[in-house]
């Protein structure tokens, strides 16, 4: 995982989400977005695309701004424990492996 960083970015007035990138790569990847609008800004100002959400589980805290940004990035790939919406996921479970073009994830349920 060698360049590989991970931001913490507060989210509503209690929560966090988590924004993963390599060095040298446009390719990101975000956790749990409660909110969109600061994700978006951020993706921007930096030149960076949202590739790749990954949704730990199914609270509101985690999941409310996944709408928003899979308008403004149609292309995005969602990962999830279970359906979310009624917007086209890949359902995860412990031990799936998650290959991206940052790393490879390995999925454990606690």
């Amino acid at each position: 995982m060698k360049n590989i960083s991970v931001e913490i970015i507060n989210q509503l007035s209690d929560n966090y989400c988590y924004l993963i990138s390599k060095e040298n790569y446009s390719s990101t990847i975000i956790i749990d977005p409660a909110e969109s609008k600061i994700i978006v800004d951020i993706l921007k100002k930096r030149k960076l695309n949202l590739d790749y959400i990954f949704i730990t589980h199914h609270h509101k805290d985690h999941t409310s701004g996944v709408f928003n940004l899979l308008k403004e990035y149609p292309k995005v790939k969602i990962f999830s424990p279970s359906n979310l919406y009624s917007i086209p996921i890949n359902l995860i479970t412990d031990g799936d492996t998650i290959q991206t073009s940052i790393n490879k994830f390995e999925i454990i349920s606690a």
